[in-house]
Parts: C-alpha cells; sequence; structure tokens
C-alpha cells in the first residue's frame, strides 16, 4: 500500500500542482465586474428631524464577483442603506459610501461608489399655517371682472423642514377658470406649495366661491 502511494511521486505532485493552477486561472477567469445602479434607501430618521437637503436617490456601484452571479435576478436587491440614528439636532452630516453601507448578494465585491459620499442637511421638524391666494386663469366674459372669491379655508397647514416652511409667505390654489362666469360660481381646487421638502396637513381640497360682476372695478 505505502509502495503504490509513493510510486511515480512526482509525478503526482506535478498533476496536482498543475490542476491547482488551472483551478486558479479558471477561478480568475469566472471573476467578472461590471456596475449596478442601486437606489439609496435610509432609516432611523428621529421624529423630530426632518431631511431638507436633496438625496439621490441611486448610487453608481462598481462591483466584482463571479460571473454567475452578476445578472440581474442575483443582484436585485443591491441598496445603499444609510442610518440616521446618530442624528439628534439639526445640522449636516456626511456618509462616506463603503461596504458597510452597500446591501449586496454573498460573494459579491463592492469595488467604488459614484458619488462615493452623500451629505444629508437636518432641520427641526416645524409647522406654520400660511395665507392662501387665488390664481384665475382665461379672461372673463365682456365688461365682467372678479368681485370677490373666498377661499376656505383661507389658510394652509404646513408641516416640512424648519428653514422651509419659513421661507413661504403664501401658497396659491391651482388656476381658476373665469371663462363663461358670470355671478356667482363656487367649486373646488388644489393648493400648489412648490417645495417638495413641505407638505400639506390634513386639507386637500380648497374650496372657492366666486363672485363675477359687470362694470368697471
Amino acid at each position: 500500500m505505502r509502495r503504490a502511494l509513493t510510486a511515480n511521486l512526482g509525478w503526482k505532485l506535478l498533476s496536482v500542482g498543475l490542476a491547482f493552477v488551472l483551478w486558479a486561472i479558471m477561478g480568475r477567469q469566472s471573476e467578472m465586474e461590471m456596475n449596478v445602479s442601486a437606489p439609496v434607501q435610509y432609516k432611523n430618521i428621529p421624529d423630530d428631524l426632518e431631511i431638507s437637503s436633496e438625496i439621490p436617490e441611486h448610487v453608481s456601484l462598481d462591483i466584482r464577483g463571479p460571473a454567475d452571479r452578476l445578472t440581474p435576478a442575483y443582484l436585485a436587491n443591491a441598496s445603499v442603506e444609510l442610518d440616521f440614528g446618530a442624528m439628534h439636532s439639526p445640522g449636516e452630516r456626511t456618509f462616506n459610501i463603503d461596504s458597510h453601507d452597500t446591501r449586496l448578494p454573498l460573494g459579491i465585491l463592492l469595488t467604488r461608489a459614484v458619488p462615493s459620499q452623500i451629505r444629508v442637511r437636518f432641520d427641526r421638524t416645524a409647522t406654520r399655517d400660511v395665507p392662501l391666494r387665488a390664481r384665475f386663469y382665461g379672461s372673463p366674459p365682456d365688461g365682467y371682472h372678479v368681485a370677490e372669491c373666498i377661499l376656505q379655508p383661507p389658510v394652509i397647514h404646513l408641516r416640512g423642514p424648519e428653514s422651509h416652511v419659513a421661507a413661504i409667505t403664501e401658497v396659491q390654489t391651482d388656476p381658476i377658470d373665469l371663462h363663461d362666469i358670470i355671478g356667482r360660481h363656487v367649486g373646488r381646487v388644489h393648493a400648489y406649495v412648490g417645495d417638495p421638502q413641505v407638505r400639506v396637513v390634513g386639507q386637500e381640497y380648497i374650496d372657492y366661491e366666486l363672485t363675477m360682476e359687470k362694470g368697471r372695478r
């Protein structure tokens, strides 16, 4: 038995070495790199803080891994995850996008992220009542003008980052069509804030009562 194991030992060792080299070459050839666009997700936002800056929706990730795993199905859940749990007061925070912030399948490595950093600004959450103003379009019938337009409610309740809410002095309604309106007219419109960081609280529609009169203003 011992003689059988040691017979032609040099050739056997050479065969094992060649097999190892072949395995290493084949393994290296099967590993590839590619780029994937990963959505940016975040968690643990404090209740009294708001994100007041823009955050990119996606980050471009250069990744490396076995060729058979670099498929759309295998990479479908790849993402960048930012944890805001350490933020306790207003200010700015820069997040470096590295392997700790990326969620990649097993066996896939991150080589580069573009952008490699994301800076996020936080403000206190603020609420405020802001006056509403009616907006019109179109020409009224000949000789008529807008005598009065009553909005209900006359103000709208806003919520968002403190600096954004403070910058809004009024909110306009969607345009109210003046064509063919004579006398009294009632209807409903939406209000447009104009700042994507600020949202309307508890008011889906604005009711209006429009009065058109004939003659000079």
